[in-house]
């Protein structure tokens, strides 16, 4: 197994590398091998053969989100950290873990360069080879802030990376998704009867999954039935004789996840028992709400009471929680509103990220065969959903030459005088 440290600068490379060698010490990992170097690192295949994680040097600050973005998206699966000088991560790791979705250690904090050691380490030893990367849920607390077009984007946009998604649509009241699809009788039928059966055996998951049009087979959506009295079943146990819909949401994720390397699931507006089972099985979760002062209140509002009346605590873990202000309406709120709205709640960790979407007209009028919301959009609306999918599920992309000193003018905007 092997540690890489990646740092441009040779004097804090090697202090880096004398401190990851004491935290393997420390914690007894004498056989992890730290290979350093400097960023032709991250394209060396051969020194990250097997690499359970991988540390990016002080030397990286000045350019550290197109660093991150070139790692992550070399090795998706490999855990990566931003170790920081002492006094830069004394004034900042705040404020620049909401730029940069990855863990901040300071370099003179030992115990934190193994506490992150060991959990990539655990992590390489639960998932082995693992495809799938994760279920990302999308959820709302008000119709209309745009929460299946930020699911179909998300989705969109890693399927147009290469990935393979399935994009499951849980809104029985408004099954949007589904019909996006053209989603045909036959799949239908199929979701109807094994919500009734409570369980998908491997062999005819390929009976739920409809191809979206114009993704060369990279895209699939599981759909809704086709009558209401089935579908509202995944809001509530409805269906005389059948199990809980949470045994079939169990057996669906399980199958999915063998096939998909991305899950993400359009949880819907009804809150059932569909929703509330799949929140413990996702590795993300998005709330949407628009830009319009009274949803977002009526957001927050709403999520902190569900998030204290909880029996289940995976459920309303916040820590898995991100926030996106879809600007639905036009910018009536602006994002350092919100950041106000949030403090003022304690209700998400300090490090919980912020995302907005930009405003689109062109982008609001998605629908057709293979056009989502990232498909028609502007070009910088574009870049928005793919800094929200590139954090959640990083994916290989050409990345721009880093421009140095660009991270300390973003850091300007959150720094309070």
């Amino acid at each position: 197994m092997r540690l890489l440290v990646i740092d441009p600068s040779d004097e804090t490379r090697e202090l880096l590398v004398e401190r990851a060698r004491e935290a393997l010490r420390q914690i007894g990992m004498r056989k992890v091998e730290v290979v350093d170097g400097d960023l032709t690192l991250i394209n060396d295949e051969g020194s990250s053969e097997l690499a359970i994680g991988a540390l990016l040097g002080p030397g990286c600050f000045d350019a550290a989100e197109h660093t991150t973005q070139l790692f992550r998206g070399a090795h998706p699966n490999v855990p990566v950290a931003l170790v920081l000088d002492n006094d830069v991560y004394a004034d900042h790791a705040v404020e620049l873990r909401r730029i940069i979705s990855i863990r901040m250690i300071a370099i003179a904090d030992i115990a934190q360069i193994a506490a992150f050691i060991l959990d990539a380490e655990q992590q390489a030893s639960t998932q082995p080879g693992a495809r799938n990367r994760g279920i990302v849920s999308v959820v709302h607390f008000k119709g209309g802030v745009g929460a299946t077009t930020v699911a179909s984007a998300l989705a969109s946009c890693w399927a147009r990376h290469d990935l393979t998604v399935a994009l499951v649509d849980f809104d029985d009241v408004n099954p949007q998704l589904t019909e996006w699809a053209r989603a045909g009788t036959s799949q239908r039928k199929a979701v109807s009867d094994l919500l009734r059966q409570g369980q998908v055996p491997n062999f005819r998951l390929n009976e739920l999954l409809h191809p979206v049009e114009g993704y060369d087979g990279k895209l699939v959506v599981v759909p809704q039935p086709e009558r209401y009295q089935d579908s509202f079943h995944f809001k509530a146990d409805v269906i005389q004789g059948a199990p809980s819909v949470a045994l079939f949401i169990d057996s669906l994720f399980d199958v999915l996840r063998d096939e998909f390397d991305i899950i993400v699931v359009d949880a819907g507006r009804s809150w059932g028992i569909s929703t509330f089972s799949v929140l413990p099985l996702s590795q993300q979760i998005l709330l949407v709400t628009d830009d319009d002062g009274m949803s977002v209140r009526r957001t927050l509002d709403v999520l902190e009471r569900f998030a204290r009346e909880a029996d289940d605590d995976d459920e309303f873990d916040l820590s898995r929680w991100s926030l996106v202000l879809n600007a639905y309406t036009g910018q009536l709120l602006s994002p350092k509103d919100l950041s106000l709205e949030i403090e003022e709640m304690d209700l998400f960790p300090e490090a919980a990220m912020l995302y907005t979407l930009p405003f689109s007209e062109i982008g609001r009028q998605w629908g057709g065969p293979g056009q989502s919301f990232y498909d028609l959009a502007e070009p910088t609306v574009r870049e928005g959903v793919e800094k929200i999918a590139f954090n959640l599920v990083p994916f290989r992309q050409e990345a721009d030459e880093p421009v140095y000193g660009k991270l300390r003018k973003q850091l300007q905007k959150f720094i309070k005088p």
